[in-house]
């Protein structure tokens, strides 16, 4: 089902938290965005969720300055407890690198297992899959693979921070080439049609 109810969503065996777009800046560290960051943070830790995915735009402009704020900020809210994976989106890079933003949280794409789903988050800060390297586009392919073939991986769950279409016609939020959209789509259909096993898109 695509949607269920509070009870339905509690009672299942876990869940994890997706938070985007607050757009601040270290500058203004007591914003109505900072402050509505915070809060969500807050809201999330209060719901006990296994882990956190930051899918993007959690900065405005990708400074150093801007990165460095947002990783104090999680610590702050989220503590030591509650994992934390941040996917980078256009406003961490603002059309330059990603060297800040690796310094300051890693690796820009990622994949790990989780009570036996696959996550793979995927680096679309320039709006493209290519723009994050060849390689990643190649270890989404591998990770699908041996989860294919792996009886302990019952799902796989693709994440970045646009999506391969926009969801509003608007067109204004999605990859931008659509080759690359066709084949995320495809790849994930013939998964979930193949081996029989779960996918999840989120962007």
């Amino acid at each position: 089902p695509l949607g269920g109810t509070a009870a339905d969503t509690a009672a299942r065996d876990w869940r994890f938290a997706v938070v985007s777009d607050a757009q601040f800046v270290a500058r203004e560290p007591n914003s109505a965005q900072a402050r509505q960051a915070r809060r969500t943070l807050r809201e999330v830790k209060r719901a006990a969720p296994d882990f956190v995915i930051v899918n993007g735009d959690w900065v405005d402009e990708g400074s150093p300055e801007d990165l460095a704020f947002a990783h104090r900020m999680l610590r702050e809210e989220l503590g030591d407890e509650l994992p934390w994976y941040y996917v980078p989106g256009n406003h961490e890079v603002m059309g330059g690198s990603l060297d800040a933003f690796t310094e300051e949280f890693g690796p820009a794409h990622r994949t790990f297992d989780h009570r036996g789903t696959r996550f793979v988050t995927l680096d679309t800060s320039s709006l493209t899959l290519r723009g994050g390297g060849w390689h990643q586009i190649r270890q989404l392919r591998r990770q699908l693979d041996r989860a294919a073939r792996d009886p302990h991986v019952g799902a796989v769950v693709v994440v970045t921070h646009v999506p391969p279409r926009d969801p509003t016609g608007q067109e204004a939020s999605q990859l931008t080439d659509r080759l690359e959209a066709d084949l995320l789509e495809r790849w994930l259909a013939e998964f979930r049609r193949t081996p029989g096993k779960g996918a999840a898109f989120i962007g």
